[in-house]
């Protein structure tokens, strides 16, 4: 019987400087920058198609974030 074995997957430069910059992002029109920036290297090739989907999603959560901060009672 075979064993899977399951290896790590390489992401690339340019999907893990976006992926902490959105950690430390702190407005709004920053992180629309960002979102920008990410379309633009899937475009140009630096990152791939699941790693553009994945950072639009973090990028979407972070600025609904930003825009809206928890209420203080």
């Amino acid at each position: 019987m075979g064993t899977i074995i399951n290896f790590p997957t390489k992401e690339s430069a340019g999907y893990r400087n976006m992926k902490m910059l959105f950690d430390v992002v702190d407005s709004v029109e920053t992180c629309t920058f960002y979102l920008e920036s990410v379309e633009q290297l899937y475009e140009d090739g630096h990152i791939t198609e699941t790693e553009r989907l994945t950072l639009r999603r973090i990028g979407r959560q972070k600025r609904f974030q930003l825009a809206n901060p928890p209420q203080k009672r």
